[in-house]
Order: structure tokens, then sequence, then C-alpha cells
């Protein structure tokens, strides 16, 4: 099969994400004359009248506005209901989510902690280091440092690799990994403490030399720390006791106080401001009633240019057929934007009809579905749906999920319609529930899921486990 570029550029657009969308469109303003933005157009069509309940797409909107096909004379007057937002803050702001209330099985979503200080991590640390009384080349090291810090606040580089950086960018200076590590370790009495550390364990042993009080723990955590961190990590509290000559009581509490510690110091200065993802689709949630809609805050707003098209069909105009094959080009763009969002708008409600379960029930409710499916479901073919749902994205009472997450194989187990991401969750919270001095072996875990429904392997329990991020029943004991 040969692809036209009018195709070509359907499929490409179709695939694009958000933010890919967005350049698109960019470019074709730059490249193609007869494109505009409509930025005064109040818009004229209604969203939300695409409704779940009846299982089709009902669409009242006036017919005028709607772009015509190619066999269908051009309206010069005709604007297409899309409009490029460039400030994600004016969502919220507008305060157009300000009447939702969404929330995860029957509770108010928790506020997220947006706490941050007013200045970077950098400006903290640099701060400090100019109330030392440190040489000009000291100085130079310590910012130098400083900027090399991970995102949780440990120096990973060597000492060397920084020698060989500094002398490149400061050839006049002579630097050595000696003067690197004295400066190093003036930063990694900074606050936040444990700032700078090479490693985890030097990270808690800096910030435990700066409790105050000092407990009275203070050095065998340290020398724990130093030398038998894998007992930490083994939960061999009985080693610890012995070694140290603990009794039970006095390492349970040393291992409270360990939980008073940062293990990632920069955890709260922001050096960077993230980028919210734009959620493409919206799900609102009345009772058990679900309602799909577009979001239409990223629709783009844009319309042909009507002088620009008058002079396309002027019949002695030089450039004329240059000017019409742009015009043509234009059309096919818009008609491929409308495509996009018309086919989204489908497949995502095909998603919430046949996913409804899990908005109402949480993750533990998740089927297994395929691409298959929903090409079946909306009579499209199955790669048109894997370009649909690829970079984007639904808010819904569950959280912004990503569409590719409704995708799950069917896993063989005693449920007809069990997924992975629906095992996953009730072994989450088996495990959330067992008792810490006793943890579930991995075996006992396969059993308990047989006897909810799902007959696993033990293995295949041990893949799940791993995949989220739980440790082995050794690892996961404790005695408090």
């Amino acid at each position: 099969m040969v692809l036209t570029q009018s195709m070509q550029t359907a499929l490409k657009i179709l695939q694009c994400s958000q933010l890919e969308l967005e350049h698109e469109v960019s470019t074709f303003l730059e490249e193609n004359i007869m494109i505009e933005q409509d930025v005064n157009h109040e818009g004229d069509l209604d969203l939300s009248s695409y409704e779940l309940e009846t299982g089709s797409l009902k669409n009242d909107q006036n017919s005028d506005s709607i772009i015509e096909n190619d066999n269908s004379s051009l309206d010069l007057d005709q604007e297409t209901p899309f409009e490029v937002i460039e400030d994600w803050s004016a969502h919220e702001d507008s305060g157009s989510f300000d009447h939702l209330s969404f929330k995860s099985n029957g509770d108010e979503m928790d506020d997220f902690d947006t706490n941050t200080y007013e200045i970077s991590l950098e400006e903290h640390l640099l701060n400090q280091l100019m109330l030392l009384k440190l040489s000009q080349k000291d100085f130079v090291i310590g910012a130098f440092l400083i900027d090399s810090l991970d995102d949780n606040g440990y120096f990973t580089q060597p000492a060397s690799r920084m020698v060989d950086a500094l002398s490149e960018q400061y050839p006049n200076i002579e630097i050595d990994e000696d003067e690197i590590m004295m400066v190093l370790r003036h930063i990694q009495q900074f606050d936040p403490p444990g700032i700078g550390a090479t490693s985890l364990e030097e990270s808690l042993i800096q910030q435990i030399k700066q409790l105050d009080p000092k407990p009275y723990w203070q050095e065998e955590a340290i020398d724990l720390l130093k030398y038998h961190s894998k007992w930490l990590l083994q939960h061999d509290l009985k080693r610890i006791e012995r070694n140290y000559h603990f009794l039970e009581e006095e390492v349970i509490e040393m291992l409270e106080g360990f939980k008073c510690l940062n293990p990632y110091p920069a955890i709260n200065y922001r050096n960077h401001k993230v980028e919210a993802v734009k959620p493409d689709i919206i799900v609102l949630q009345k009772g058990e009633t679900l309602t799909v809609t577009l979001n239409e805050d990223i629709l783009p707003k844009l319309r042909i240019n009507r002088k620009y098209a008058k002079l396309a069909q002027r019949a002695k105009i030089e450039g004329r057929d240059l000017m019409r094959s742009q015009l043509t080009e234009a059309r096919f763009f818009l008609k491929s934007i409308e495509d996009r969002f018309d086919t989204l708008l489908k497949v995502a409600t095909a998603i919430v009809d046949a996913q409804q379960a899990f908005f109402l029930n949480g993750k533990k409710a998740m089927k297994g579905l395929r691409l298959q499916d929903i090409a079946e479901a909306v009579s499209l073919n199955e790669s048109t749906i894997s370009r649909a749902v690829a970079g984007k994205y639904m808010i819904c009472s569950q959280g912004t999920l990503p569409l590719n997450f409704f995708f799950t194989n069917q896993v063989s187990s005693g449920e007809e319609d069990a997924s992975g991401v629906a095992i996953r969750a009730v072994l989450q919270e088996i495990i959330a529930a067992e008792d810490k001095k006793k943890p579930f072996s991995d075996q006992k875990l396969q059993e308990i899921l047989e006897t909810k429904g799902h007959e696993l392997s033990r293995r295949t329990v041990a893949k799940y486990r791993e995949t989220l991020g739980i440790p082995s029943s050794t690892q996961r004991k404790r005695l408090v």
C-alpha cells in the first residue's frame, strides 16, 4: 500500500504526543501562510456532549464549524475549534477544574506536598561556601563540586575526574586530588546534613554525627554503617546484638533513630521546574456514571487565512499554484488534527467502557485488555489504536495515567479477566497487611493468591514482588 502525503501527515499527527503536536503546529504556522491562529474566537464546539452512558459519541456542535472534506468547496469563513494553549498554568488559574471532585475509593485525594525552598540547593550551598575563609582556588573548587552533586545531593564523581575537568576549565591553576577532597570535606559539613556524601552510608554517618543531643548508640551506629551495613540490608538484628553487646530493645531504639535520618539530603530542594503532564482526556465520575471528554485546554485553535485563500483563487497572480498547493496542505493539516482528536476520543471512550471496574474500584479490578479488543470496539486498525494511545494521558479519579497503562495482558489464573496490574495490586495489599515480624514467603504468597482466585507459580509471584520493588521476606522482617 502506497501512502499519499496527506495520509502520512494524518498518521504522524495521530501519533504525536501533546508536546510534539504543539511543535508540529508551530512549524506548520511558520512554513504555511494559509493557516493562522484564531486567538480571539470563542469556539463553538461543545465537547461536554460526549457521553459514555449511551456507548456512542454525541456531538451537538454547529455544522458550520466542521472542517469540510476534500470533495467540498472551501468555506473561507470556516474556523476549526482548536486552540493552542502555551501556558498550562492558565488551566489552574482559570478554575476550570473547580467543579470536579476526584475521589479514590470514596476518600478525597490527599493534597500533594509541594513544600520547597525559595532558593535552589546550589544557591544555598554557595552561600555557605562564601562564609568560609577559602582561597580563590579553593572557592573555585568548591563551586565546581557543588555543581557536580547529583539530584539526591551525593558526590559520585571520582576525584581524578574532577581534577581533569577543573584543569581543562582552568588551565592556569594547578589542582590535585587532595585539594578536591579537602574542599569536599568542608561541603559535607554544610546544611542540609548529609550533603556531599559519596555514598548512602557516608551520608547517614554525617547526619548521625550532627545529631543533638548525641544518642548513646552514636558510635555503634557509625561503626555499623562503616563496616557492617550489609547486616542492615539483611535485617540481621541478632548479629548486631551480639557484635555490639546490645539488648534487643537497644537495637530497636537505634533503628528507630535511623528513621529520623534523610537518605536523600537534596530531596526538599527543587533546582528546576518540573513540567506537569497535560492530560488529553478527562474522565468525570458521578456515582457509577463515567463521562469521557477531551481536555479543551489542549485543543489548538487554527483557521484558514481568508486573505491569502482569496488570493489563491484569483486566476492571474504570480505564484498562484504555490499558494493553492499551500491551501490544499493547510486543509489536509486541519483535517488531520480534527481526525486525531476524534480518534483519540473514540479510543479513550472504548477504554473507559472496557475498564469501568478499574475506575470505580481501583487497580484490583483491572481487566486484561489488548489493542485488538479496542480496535474491534471502534472498528479501526490495531496499528491505529497503537498510534492513538502513544504519549497520551488521561486524568481520572485514580490519578493521571498514560493510555498505554490500560493495556495489560491477561494472566493465566483462576479469574477469566485477571490482569497483571490487578494481581500486583492484590499482592501489594497482602504484603502491606502481613505481620512484619513474620512476613510471608513467596510460597505463602502464592497460596494466599490462589485462595483469592489467582493461580500463579511461585516464580511469577516473586517476579511481581520484585516489579513492585518489594524485598524478600528476609529483608522485610522487622522486630518493630
